[in-house]
């Protein structure tokens, strides 16, 4: 027989499709039916589904779906549900002070750069990556790159935190000298402030690395494709449409599928050692992890 489990969920409408949450409803694994249900965390829990747990894109919500723009608004409405939670005894799934180590891409640039290792002759890195807070002269830029030891092409992207600028949008890089720019700073002005990283030719693929207790499963999504050095004018996009199915960006191929499976091109031993290490310094139960491959040197990213 069947044992019930209540599943709460609180996140944006948009990120309840994206994720596809409805698909889990009445699904059944290990001897468990999971059911979910939609938690309002204005509305008092008592009057709602009393759930065994309740996973979350807490700030996401607030942000996205209420679009609250107050920080410590937002920041006091979450302790409110946290600490309601913890009166009632309903678990959140990942402690939300955990999820805000990892809101901030420096953040997790440095967790991952922690976790740095080799094994089966395969390398797991963390992009060189600096951080832009203004427009500065392109020989100051080029200094900053040399000492984080990064060159072109590289990326922008959003640097993330409870309320950013940009939640997207990002852009690639190829050349210091841009018809129609007066600086390399001046080539993603309207994106700063952002992280900078460097770009690798990855075969246009993606790995998204999804971690759920102490299993974990890999997903292929279409990514930016592989430029020679030919390519000179900056390129813009948004990281939320170039990875979906059917995309139809000039960015990004056409993957056919991208199903779930622990079956993939990457290395068993080194994915296992990767969840393991991240799972060591993280209180997390759910993990999402997005992994290139520079195939010149066979090295994870």
């Amino acid at each position: 027989m069947m044992r019930l489990v209540k599943v709460g969920y609180v996140t944006s409408d948009e990120k309840c499709k994206t994720h596809g949450i409805n698909l889990f409803d009445h699904s059944q694994y290990g001897g468990y039916e999971f059911c979910m249900f939609p938690i309002d965390p204005c509305t008092p829990l008592e009057t709602q589904v009393k759930c065994d747990f309740i996973i979350h894109k807490i700030h996401i919500y607030f942000v996205e779906q209420l679009q609250l723009i107050d920080r410590n608004d937002i920041l006091n409405r979450i302790q409110h549900f946290c600490d309601e939670l913890k009166r009632i005894k309903i678990p959140l799934v990942d402690p939300w002070a955990s999820v805000c180590e990892t809101l901030y891409r420096s953040q997790v640039a440095h967790i991952i750069s922690s976790c740095e290792f080799e094994l089966n002759g395969i390398k797991i890195k963390s992009p060189p990556t600096f951080e832009v807070d203004s427009e500065i002269p392109d020989e100051e830029f080029i200094k900053i790159m040399a000492e984080n030891n990064l060159n072109f092409p590289f990326m922008t992207k959003p640097r993330g935190g409870l309320l950013p600028k940009f939640r997207y949008d990002m852009s690639i890089h190829f050349s210091a000298s841009v018809p129609g720019y007066a600086s390399i700073t001046d080539q993603f002005k309207q994106l700063i402030p952002c992280m900078i990283q460097k770009f690798y030719n990855h075969g246009g693929h993606l790995y998204k690395l999804y971690v759920i207790g102490d299993e974990w499963y890999i997903s292929v999504r279409a990514s930016v494709i592989d430029f020679d050095s030919k390519q000179l004018k900056p390129l813009f996009f948004k990281s939320c449409t170039i990875s979906r199915k059917n995309c139809s960006s000039k960015a990004s191929p056409k993957i056919k599928s991208s199903e779930i499976s622990t079956h993939s091109t990457l290395d068993t031993d080194v994915i296992d050692s990767i969840v393991q290490r991240l799972k060591a310094l993280l209180d997390f139960n759910l993990i999402g992890i997005d992994i290139i491959v520079d195939q010149s040197t066979n090295t994870y990213y």
